[in-house]
């Protein structure tokens, strides 16, 4: 992104209709309709998406089109609103920013959107099949592609071999597993999680580190190894959360 076209303006100046309409990003790509807002001194800040609903990010590495990203973090705030993405790390992490139809390079500027009840692509693990109507795709940490019986899109059409449209299903998200060793209170153990195959709950091989802040049935020093799981994203404290377990036997 041109810096001479996004940088301060002075105290109490209105960016001009032309500033504001020729801010560009290092493709060419034209962004209109962006808003300044003021900083205490008089900086301005990029910090509206544009006409279409698309944000600037930053990846930390190549993004595919549509790939599914995250980010908790902008990028220098003397220059502007562009948000730094990355793969998912973390199961059930969220906010979630899909990349629009182009790639982008880690370290260039991209466009993003924030998935919310309009449908849209977004780029999928072949090696999970086609997705199909009806059917529910979604992140998993280490990856821009989302993997068949995770929470997080319902598809809406079938996918092209690359891609499929799908509608972002918001809201709480259950995740589901099998410990891969004990889990005591105020501590965390690794899960390895299911999916849905599209008939039962399968093993998938996605594994991730779960936490409990305390054991629910008193008596209970524990959560055996072996047992599964039902998790809950934790925003505060951004990790799964295990909020239910149903024992194996000793």
């Amino acid at each position: 992104m041109r810096d001479d076209l996004i940088g301060r303006v002075s105290p109490g100046d209105k960016p001009s209709a032309e500033r504001e309409n020729r801010v560009a990003d290092q493709a060419g790509a034209e962004i209109t309709g962006i808003g300044f807002i003021s900083e205490p001194g008089g900086a301005a800040l990029l910090q509206r998406p544009d006409r279409d609903g698309r944000l600037p990010h930053r990846p930390n590495s190549d993004v595919p089109a549509y790939g599914v990203m995250v980010c908790n973090e902008a990028e220098d705030a003397d220059v502007a609103c562009i948000l730094k993405t990355t793969k998912t790390v973390t199961l059930g992490e969220r906010p979630v920013y899909v990349n629009d139809q182009n790639a982008t390079s880690s370290g260039n500027i991209g466009w993003c959107r924030r998935p919310t009840n309009e449908p849209l692509y977004v780029a999928y693990d072949t090696g999970d099949g086609t997705p199909a109507a009806g059917e529910s795709w979604g992140p998993v940490p280490d990856s821009y592609l989302v993997r068949k019986g995770f929470p997080g899109f319902c598809i809406l059409a079938e996918g092209d071999g690359t891609n499929a449209k799908a509608v972002y299903e918001d809201g709480i998200s259950i995740y589901y597993g099998k410990l891969d060793a004990e889990l005591s209170p105020a501590s965390s153990a690794q899960m390895t999680a299911y999916y849905y195959n599209g008939t039962t709950d399968a093993t998938s091989t996605v594994t991730e580190t779960v936490y409990c802040t305390k054991l629910l049935a008193s008596g209970e020093t524990a959560v055996p190894s072996g047992s599964d799981v039902w998790c809950l994203w934790r925003s505060a404290s951004r990790h799964l959360e295990a909020v239910q377990w149903a024992c194996t036997s000793s």
